[in-house]
């Protein structure tokens, strides 16, 4: 092992200085002769350990006056693992989370995404965790298994799941209710005498131990159907992937094994392009022939034409909510508590609301 320098050897006397509460963020240390005569050695091995230092962005000199603390090493650890379809950190459904995320972490905390997690792989392993990730925090973007969750918890890490589908309470959680929405967009198709509806959507990953999100969207889906008196016919509910060619394909083949649906409901708004353009070589109208809805509020729903009525969240909102709760919990709060947000209905052309 590499024996370390006298000026190294005071540098980190004086993080763990740091680190013990002796200096706060912006207080002035102690000037280099106090220093020197505390840790026993030269002057010039002082300076030598604050220039190091203020390389590190640890302190900060001012002209002529103290050197100072800054808050590099009051910064925690965030380390945000996004569950979503490959590429998750780059669509612009997660993208809106991990904004919010940022934006509330970026004075607080140094932050790192990921679609895999370097805790998880320690977790599973048995290794001992880094020290940085202890004391740091974990955001949960998606849904991940159960065993995952409950190792985590066991780590004592602080956590919150983001946008989880089934929190029932065990652990920190923000995401958001879609219940009411959905039963409103079902409610629209019952009054609008739709009788063949049509879902389109991925039923994600079954092995979680859990519901996750796209499970939980489809059964308040059906639970909507039943309570409004539609039929759930499973014919027309299509498990596919959240991408645009997915939706096309769902369509072409349900409309080649099926009578066509009258209303679909494309449970991500990113299926919407292609499942109209299959619509529309079949020779079905949106929405004279077939009323259409989607869920997500992204960009492109906008773009289609007609312009897709969809379901909104505050996806930005709820990532910045699920940061500060997390920063306030590295801060010595005793519990982080959960959140459930509101979804609402953006109206569009593609389903000409339908007054009760």
């Amino acid at each position: 092992m590499r024996s370390i320098s006298k000026s190294e050897a005071v540098r980190n006397l004086i993080i763990e200085d740091i680190h013990a509460g002796w200096y706060a963020s912006g207080d002035a240390l102690p000037s280099i002769e106090t220093l020197a005569k505390r840790f026993e050695v030269s002057k010039n091995t002082v300076s030598l350990a604050l220039s190091g230092l203020r390389e590190a962005g640890i302190v900060r000199p001012e002209h002529g006056k103290a050197t100072r603390v800054t808050g590099q090493l009051f910064k925690r650890h965030v380390e945000v693992i996004v569950y979503g379809q490959y590429p998750a950190l780059h669509d612009p459904f997660w993208g809106e989370f991990t904004r919010g995320i940022e934006d509330e972490l970026r004075e607080h905390a140094d932050v790192t995404f990921r679609q895999t997690s370097l805790v998880e792989s320690f977790l599973w392993t048995g290794e001992e965790i880094p020290e940085h990730i202890r004391r740091g925090g974990l955001l949960l973007l998606g849904t991940a298994s159960e065993e995952f969750v409950r190792r985590i918890r066991q780590s004592r890490i602080p956590f919150a799941l983001v946008f989880d589908a089934n929190p029932a309470g065990k652990y920190p959680f923000f995401s958001v209710d879609l219940e009411p929405a959905i039963d409103e967009i079902v409610a629209r198709f019952a009054r609008a005498g739709c009788s063949r509806v049509a879902y389109i959507g991925t039923e994600g990953d079954h092995n979680m131990g859990r519901e996750n999100i796209n499970r939980r969207k489809h059964r308040l889906f059906n639970a909507a159907l039943e309570r409004h008196g539609l039929p759930v016919l499973p014919e027309l509910h299509s498990d596919c992937l959240h991408f645009m060619r997915c939706g096309y394909r769902a369509i072409r083949e349900l409309l080649e094994k099926h009578r066509a649906p009258d209303a679909v409901f494309f449970a991500s708004d990113v299926l919407a392009p292609g499942g109209y353009k299959a619509l529309h070589e079949a020779g079905l109208r949106v929405p004279v022939d077939v009323v259409a809805a989607g869920c997500d509020n992204l960009e492109i729903g906008d773009y289609v034409v007609p312009p897709l009525t969809t379901i909104e969240c505050d996806r930005y909102g709820i990532g910045r909510a699920a940061a500060s709760g997390l920063v306030a919990r590295l801060h010595g709060r005793e519990s982080i508590p959960s959140r459930f947000f509101p979804a609402a209905i953006v109206n569009r052309e593609s389903f000409p609301i339908q007054h009760s």
